[in-house]
């Protein structure tokens, strides 16, 4: 089942619905998806948890799942929602999650794998934390580095509007010390922009603006058409392969559906960014996700 394109007056009226919410805080129906650091193509298939706010407790819940790496890329539920308060020590206190982006050159180093975690405060404030995750069956996490403000620590996200989503840029991770990420997010009218950022590999993890703000449109064929960005995954067994990399998008439309779509991205100079597969209801496509709202 596709899902048709919106006409431009129903793509006005999600962008004036998105900069409402907007004006009045984060949006609240996030997906994240945390793929499992040591279960990357383990008997052919990669392990993740998927984070969200529960709409009928207003609690943070996690369930895991599985995706093969052949070419159906069937997705299984391996464990239903649990409240992330019980299961996860490195999401203490954090109520509005943002995104979850890995910390460059501390990707399985002693057992284990850290991330900074990006969430809003109780003020609202744009705060991240780094945590860990061990690379044993019971992935136990924790605090490395507790919250600070991005707004005095990140000079690569000044001025940034409504973080959306960070994705690293294939084929430039761990080069000359240092790895870009594209880093995705709205202004208060919810224009969604872009710009590229690196980040070193040293101690100091310092960041650096490469690329200022852009618009999508015009500069990601890929994503025409999303307003509305929830998150973006990388494709299990579909990275570098034959010189780019895939990822599911998944965004939501006028009426709150939540979609995916594949894109590709080429690992050249160029990026050059492909649709791969149209819109489609995760409701209908991914039996993981039943109930995901």
């Amino acid at each position: 089942m596709a899902v048709s394109r919106d006409t431009p007056a129903q793509a006005k009226a999600r962008r004036e619905a998105m900069s409402r919410q907007l004006r009045h805080g984060e949006p609240t129906n996030r997906l994240h998806i945390i793929m499992s650091p040591d279960q990357e193509g383990v008997d052919g298939k990669s392990e993740g948890w998927v984070i969200r706010l529960d709409p009928e407790s207003q609690k943070l819940v996690d369930r895991k799942i599985a995706i093969t790496h052949d070419a159906k890329h069937t997705d299984t539920l391996l464990r239903a929602d649990t409240p992330v308060a019980i299961r996860w020590a490195a999401f203490e206190s954090v109520v509005q999650p943002v995104t979850i982006t890995p910390v460059p050159g501390r990707q399985n180093i002693d057992g284990k794998s850290e991330s900074y975690l990006f969430h809003r405060d109780a003020q609202g404030r744009l705060m991240y934390r780094t945590i860990s995750i061990e690379h044993d069956p019971a992935h136990g996490d924790r605090i490395v580095v507790k919250d600070r403000p991005v707004v005095d620590w990140w000079p690569s996200l000044k001025a940034i509007g409504h973080l959306a989503e960070i994705l690293s840029v294939p084929g430039r991770q761990g080069f000359d010390g240092k790895s870009e990420s594209w880093v995705f997010h709205y202004t208060s009218e919810a224009q969604l922009l872009y710009r590229k950022i690196s980040v070193g590999h040293d101690a100091a993890h310092a960041d650096v603006l490469v690329t200022e703000d852009r618009p999508i449109d015009g500069w990601w064929k890929a994503l025409n058409g999303i307003d509305y960005l929830v998150t973006i995954v990388p494709v299990p067994g579909r990275q570098g392969i034959d010189g780019k990399s895939e990822y599911y998008v998944f965004h939501r439309d006028t009426d709150g559906r939540l979609l995916y779509r594949k894109i590709s991205i080429t690992h050249d100079a160029a990026h050059t960014d492909i649709l791969v597969t149209e819109d489609r209801p995760v409701a209908d496509w991914w039996p993981s996700l039943n109930g995901v709202s």
